[in-house]
């Protein structure tokens, strides 16, 4: 109990502190830039898993059942695997720009971005396993302050626009991964315990878990994306308010599954972890349905108008719809695990990519109807249909071992 709400409490500030923030950007930023902004965030996203390729799920898996040493490989070509994906990328980037593909520079930088996160995901999944609390929330709650406390600075005192969010992320994010990137790296261990096999076993593991990453990503991007082009920068703008609101719930999602995932991989034998998931899907559906009521309330009737500069009202009208569909989603993480376990992610990147193809159509097809509303309905859609997806196979799997 003590590690949940540890675990929760970081998640709470982390995610309360941009949020808290939203008076100052929707006062200071008109709703096309605001979009711009939600774009960006889009496209870094969709580099994110590129550049990790989901490697962390590889140490996850690993870590409570190989030795010191072993752990210390897995983390080193883990590192490799990091840096060959960021130079392929960002040389991906300096090609666009050359040929004048992006329309704006500072897209450049999203891969720089994206590599720093990556250490820092992978030294926050170690002090999560090590139950290295304290350093855990220091990290995690001073990555997101500092960022958005330059990002304001920028906003206020320089002619930077959005455009000064992207440099408060940028350098608050490298701020923050030097503690990360000092902890992880040693030059002796990155000499002495550089494997080719090593790395291949990675990548084997990890680029089946790619599409399922880049997938996700589109359930929650493609939106965006799509809104962009077909209705403008404004419109997008007034969805990402109303998105930036609905997220307020994945503060449970996203706590209980930092908590929760490495218990579950503690479990020595597959049946015994498939129990555990499904008593835990129990206990979430309980506890979730009361605490989207509740939320949603209070976000309806007390905060939002409150919050929001009047030109972002019209945002509001998405906020229940994406709020169910996280919900629904928060159940979906519950799944993974044991699609992992059992060595089945060719499975788990079939269906996930399927729900992204699903989302992606309906978005085309609802947002000229429904406008920014077609949008949230796409994705409830979507998620139902991965989380229903994704569960049923894995009963269907422990029945025909049982």
């Amino acid at each position: 109990m003590k590690n949940i709400i540890i675990f929760f409490s970081s998640s709470v500030v982390g995610k309360l502190f941009p949020f808290f923030l939203i008076p100052v950007l929707t006062g200071q930023l008109s709703t096309a830039e605001y979009g711009l902004w939600a774009l960006f965030i889009a496209i870094v996203s969709f580099i994110d898993p590129v550049i990790s390729c989901s490697a962390h799920t590889y140490l996850a898996k690993k870590y409570f059942h190989v030795s010191s040493l072993e752990k210390d490989k897995i983390i080193v070509n883990i590192i490799y695997l990091f840096m060959f994906n960021f130079i392929f990328t960002f040389s991906l980037s300096l090609i666009f720009y050359f040929f004048d593909l992006f329309s704006d520079g500072i897209f450049v930088f999203i891969p720089i971005l994206c590599f720093l996160n990556s250490f820092i995901a992978l030294k926050l999944l170690i002090l999560r396993n090590e139950n290295n609390l304290k350093l855990f929330s220091i990290i995690e709650i001073s990555k997101i302050a500092l960022s958005f406390s330059l990002s304001i600075v920028f906003i206020f005192y320089t002619n930077l626009s959005w455009i000064g969010c992207v440099y408060g992320f940028l350098i608050g994010t490298l701020l923050v991964s030097i503690i990360s990137i000092y902890k992880l790296l040693n030059f002796e261990k990155l000499v002495s315990l550089f494997e080719i096999s090593k790395l291949q076993k990675i990548y084997a593991l990890s680029l089946p878990l790619l599409p399922v990453g880049i997938a996700n990503v589109t359930n929650h991007a493609a939106d965006k994306l799509i809104i962009v082009n077909m209705m403008g920068k404004d419109s997008l703008g007034l969805y990402a308010i109303g998105y930036s609101f609905a997220q307020l719930l994945s503060l449970v999602t996203i706590s209980c599954n930092k908590y929760w995932s490495p218990i579950c991989y503690k479990k020595k034998d597959i049946q015994s972890m498939f129990n555990f998931i499904a008593k835990s899907c129990q206990i979430y559906v309980v506890a979730i349905i009361p605490l989207l009521m509740i939320s949603y309330y209070v976000i309806n009737f007390f905060l939002f108008e409150r919050m929001v500069d009047p030109k972002f009202y019209m945002g509001k009208e998405i906020i229940l719809v994406v709020m169910i569909a996280l919900a629904i989603q928060g159940l979906y993480f519950f799944s993974i695990p044991f699609y992992i376990r059992t060595n089945r992610t060719k499975a788990l990147s079939l269906f996930t990519t399927l729900s992204a193809m699903i989302n992606v159509i309906l978005n085309i097809i609802l947002i000229p109807i429904y406008g920014i509303s077609g949008a949230a309905i796409a994705t409830l859609i979507s998620y139902l249909f991965l989380t229903t997806t994704g569960h049923f196979l894995n009963v269907r799997y422990i029945k025909k071992i049982a």
